[in-house]
């Protein structure tokens, strides 16, 4: 069975939300912007903030949610994109990156957990929700790259 893959042409709506996440999250993690809208009550499964709420309602400002949300709905709208042409030698570079950007990110988080302690090792697992498939999407982009240097020449 072939994924489903969102057509090429719908593609470029994915760069405006990446580029919003990214902005958001820019905004909330460095210049601490949390807008007062976003402050609301949300269901928690769990919470331990300034308290502990199991299953229930607690206060949040939403600004890093929305920003992991949009950040890594770009990224996966960009990774379920087809290419302009698709064939099997795509499904192929596909599996190739995706190995590739496993074997990177597990000796990325291997080093990490090695060497880097205390709050930084929480931002670098902060980076690392985005990190596999943003490794897997340069991967791909090189290796198609590549593959098309080939078929030049």
């Amino acid at each position: 069975m072939k994924f489903p893959f969102i057509p090429h042409s719908w593609r470029w709506p994915a760069w405006p939300v990446l580029a919003g996440g990214l902005a958001l999250g820019f905004l909330w993690g460095f210049a601490r912007y949390k807008p007062d809208y976003l402050n609301i009550p949300v269901f928690a499964v769990y919470s331990s903030y300034l308290k502990k709420v199991v299953f229930g309602m607690t206060q949040t400002n939403l600004a890093d949610e929305l920003a992991f949300i949009f950040t890594l709905a770009g990224l996966l709208w960009l990774v379920c994109s087809r290419e302009t042409k698709e064939g099997p030698e795509t499904d192929t570079l596909r599996y190739r990156a995706l190995v590739y950007s496993v074997l990177i990110n597990s000796g990325f988080l291997l080093f990490s957990a090695l060497f880097i302690f205390g709050i930084g090792f929480i931002h670098v697992m902060i980076v690392n929700l985005f990190s596999q498939v943003v490794f897997y999407l340069v991967i791909f982009r090189i290796l198609r790259w590549s593959d098309s240097c080939k078929g030049d020449s």
